[in-house]
């Protein structure tokens, strides 16, 4: 760990959170100005497109820079990523077509893919570990305030006909926040640079592609498509060349090593587990309040104040009594993380055209509890796993799994919905599917739960006693 004065250590720490802050504004408030946007471009029949390039984009760049961060070092990174965010956020606000919009689209999510594993990977190395988890906790509470806000400003800066404002200020945060990190960036250790894992990125982009369509249009297109058919072959053939090249290469995309540590795996996998709910929530919440309980937008958008708040408060609280005692209280917090995503989505999950709003309330109040319980134990546990030579691969590869749990969330649910509801005018038909997609939801929560204990609390508990 450097040292650093403490005004240095938290104006450090202060920079990182706005910075993934600016992220969770951008997306959020892109996603609301979007619509309006593609209209001016009479280009509403690409909306899908959008969101998928997105997807896309995240989940084939995050392993890539997972491996530059661990070699050219975090200063060139956050300056790319951070001039990337804030030209391409610019240029995406004044677009006067659809290919530039989608283009500078795409630009936003490599700056953002830039700078996602920078502030959670550096810590380490800036503060005691054992204020980590606290830390992590507060950078969670700066997510949800990205989210809270992201959505609400973008809403009233298009109203007010400042659409491209609400697209380009995230990444004029963003790119302030990377200067003052830079200023201020301790030394870090670095790997030699490796030669570039050209294979991998074909490979991997052969792997998200087909995989990525197969879950957006599945159901649209038909499962027994040629095409769909035909993208199922390529995903499967593209795995197996994937993992075998993987194994060969002297500096791979993915370190597969890392799977070989039970405690990474399954930490990783409660990440993406723990993202999964989120697209219910995002998506069927607001469509259940508004449509099956006849409700407005401004109510559906209001049941999710308590989860807000929830999640800006109890974070720091929960980190600094997770800090006193990680190696037996980590589990704990992401055991805590899935139960209390399963309960709830399970007061959800059971209501019908007669409901009132308290079980949305109560249900969204439970999933705030649960991020503020995960931000504080997810990051701790894959981290102790890691060291300073993989630090920046491995929290890379953990925010790829958590954009990948959010991909194939979205595209499950609307799957399952398709299925349940083809005719969105039949109001029970409605009820039922998002209740089933909630229940769905519940149930990747339980499994967290599972992976914890089974995995995690035996590795945790037996090098806490070791250290006694």
């Amino acid at each position: 760990m450097a040292t650093m004065s403490k005004t240095k250590q938290y104006t450090f720490f202060i920079a990182g959170a706005l910075s993934m802050m600016s992220m969770t504004l951008s997306s959020y408030g892109i996603a609301t100005v979007t619509p309006k946007l593609l209209r001016q471009f009479d280009a509403m029949q690409h909306y899908t497109l959008t969101s998928l390039m997105a997807s896309i984009g995240m989940l084939l760049f995050l392993p890539i820079v997972g491996k530059v961060v661990d070699t050219i070092g975090r200063r060139p990174m956050l300056l790319l990523g951070g001039g990337i965010m804030a030209v391409a956020s610019l240029a995406t606000g004044f677009a006067t077509n659809f290919p530039v919009f989608i283009i500078m689209r795409a630009l936003i999510t490599i700056g953002t893919a830039c700078l996602t594993p920078i502030p959670s990977s550096t810590l380490p190395f800036v503060f005691e570990r054992k204020e980590l988890p606290k830390l992590y906790g507060i950078q969670g509470a700066f997510l949800a305030l990205g989210t809270f806000f992201g959505s609400t400003i973008a809403g009233f800066l298009s109203d007010k006909g400042l659409a491209w404002l609400a697209v380009a200020y995230p990444g004029i945060l963003a790119l302030v926040a990377c200067l003052v990190m830079t200023a201020l960036l301790p030394d870090i250790p670095r790997k030699k640079l490796p030669s570039i894992d050209f294979g991998g990125i074909i490979l991997m982009f052969l792997l998200i592609g087909p995989l990525m369509y197969i879950s957006s249009f599945g159901s649209k297109v038909g499962w027994g498509s040629p095409a769909i058919i035909g993208m199922a072959v390529v995903l499967i053939v593209s795995f197996i060349i994937f993992i075998n090249v993987e194994k060969r290469v002297q500096s791979p995309l993915i370190d597969l090593k890392l799977f070989k540590n039970p405690v990474f795996t399954a930490a990783i996998l409660c990440t993406f587990l723990m993202v999964v709910y989120q697209s219910a929530m995002r998506v069927y919440v607001p469509l259940a309040v508004q449509n099956v309980l006849g409700q407005s937008a401004a109510v559906s958008g209001s049941v999710q104040l308590p989860r807000s708040i929830l999640n800006m408060i109890i974070p720091a609280f929960f980190g600094a009594w997770v800090g006193k005692n990680q190696k037996n209280r980590v589990w704990v917090g992401l055991f805590l993380a899935g139960l209390f995503i399963a309960i709830g989505n399970i007061f959800m999950g059971f209501t019908t055209a007669a409901s009132s709003l308290i079980p949305f309330f109560v249900g969204l109040g439970f999933t705030g509890i649960a991020e503020s319980t995960k931000q504080s134990t997810s990051a701790p546990a894959i981290q102790s796993t890691l060291t300073a030579d993989n630090m920046g691969s491995g929290m890379s590869l953990n925010s790829m799994m958590g954009s990948l749990g959010s991909a194939i969330g979205a595209c499950v649910f609307g799957v399952i919905y398709d299925v349940i509801c083809p005719d969105a005018t039949i109001i029970a038909d409605v009820n039922a599917a998002c209740n089933v997609i909630f229940r769905v939801a519940a149930i990747s929560g339980l499994l967290v739960c599972l992976l914890a204990y089974v995995f995690i609390r035996p590795k945790k508990t037996e090098s806490a006693a070791a250290a006694s």
